[in-house]
């Protein structure tokens, strides 16, 4: 496990306000280490959530964390099996020693499933099966987060969990979606560091996606 995964990117902006965001771990943190949504803090008030500071509470598992999730049709290819092979999850923790990241066939979380590392703009994540992409464009009053999903290989989703935004409102934000079709918005209560909060994610159920076929969402998060 590299501790470079652990390093923060931070960034001041001129009126003040502070917006930091963590490539994701690629499974070898435990769930406190994760802030893959910008936590954004002005004038000592949070206006998005922070995830990362104590162990997770029961409440909120990995599955409260704002990365894509997947359901299979059937197990993993033998690509994928063949890449989590030698990734044993041996985190900077010494835990998880024996545990191979194959044991979560056929749940396909995004956070243990792809190799992530950093962009110029947010982070990227590739497995054989896709490549999941997270743009952090920082704005002088707002922070746009766009996410991509390219699909190399056809692969059929029994449910996809995509599009995951974290606010303090119920109501949160708008998400424009390039998926006109059969999704479904759901809504849950969560608990963090700095308080309760609302992750809102959009489903696709049972759903063949093509080789090369790509899946976005962006949101915007004002400033102010």
């Amino acid at each position: 496990m590299n501790s470079a995964y652990l390093m923060p990117i931070n960034t001041i902006l001129a009126n003040g306000a502070e917006v930091t965001y963590a490539v994701p771990t690629s499974g070898y943190g435990h769930l406190a280490d994760e802030q893959p949504l910008p936590y954004i803090r002005l004038a000592g008030r949070s206006l998005t959530p922070r995830f990362g500071g104590d162990e997770p509470s029961k409440e909120c598992s990995i599955d409260s964390i704002p990365l894509p999730f997947g359901i299979l049709d059937s197990n993993w290819s033998i690509k994928q099996m063949l890449f989590n092979l030698f990734r044993r999850r041996i985190n900077i923790y010494w835990r998880n020693i024996f545990e191979s990241f194959n044991k979560d066939n056929p749940n396909f979380y995004f956070l243990r499933q792809l190799k992530y590392r950093a962009t110029s703009e947010g982070f990227e994540g590739e497995s054989p099966l896709l490549l999941f992409k997270r743009l952090i464009r920082i704005k002088k009053d707002a922070v746009i987060v766009e996410d991509k999903i390219v699909f190399k290989s056809g692969v059929y989703f029994k449910l996809l969990k995509f599009a995951h935004i974290a606010t303090f409102e119920k109501d949160g934000v708008d998400c424009e979606i390039n998926y006109a079709s059969h999704k479904q918005k759901i809504i849950k209560k969560c608990s963090s560091s700095t308080g309760s909060y609302f992750l809102s994610h959009y489903i696709i159920r049972n759903h063949m996606f093509k080789a090369g076929e790509v899946l976005v969402s962006k949101y915007v998060y004002s400033i102010s």
